[in-house]
């Protein structure tokens, strides 16, 4: 299967907080079940990823530096758009980084 996960949350300043340590402790996870699975992490740094199992594939996000709009911009108008060109059997995101308040 063709899995799409969003690891962005490890991109910000959630990758300390609740949905950061989710993500990290998710992607630690994922190459003991030893499947066939493509994993496409969505990410707004790809070459964070260099060194980790083939089963991962990095695919970039652009980060614009907007502020509290960065998360809003990037997750509701370019992911969509990103999608599209991803086929994916299924498709997890943890959580939306949101910096709106």
């Amino acid at each position: 299967m063709r899995i799409i996960l969003d690891v962005t949350p490890l991109d910000t300043g959630h990758r300390g907080r609740g949905v950061g340590t989710y993500v990290r402790g998710l992607v630690q996870a994922l190459p003991a079940l030893e499947t066939a699975h493509l994993w496409l992490l969505i990410t707004h740094d790809p070459a964070r990823w260099r060194g980790f199992p083939d089963c991962f594939r990095p695919i970039r996000l652009p980060y614009l530096p907007l502020g509290r709009l960065t998360a809003l911009v990037t997750h509701q108008l370019l992911l969509p758009l990103l999608l599209q060109r991803l086929p994916a059997d299924v498709v997890h995101f943890p959580g939306l980084s949101a910096h709106l308040s």
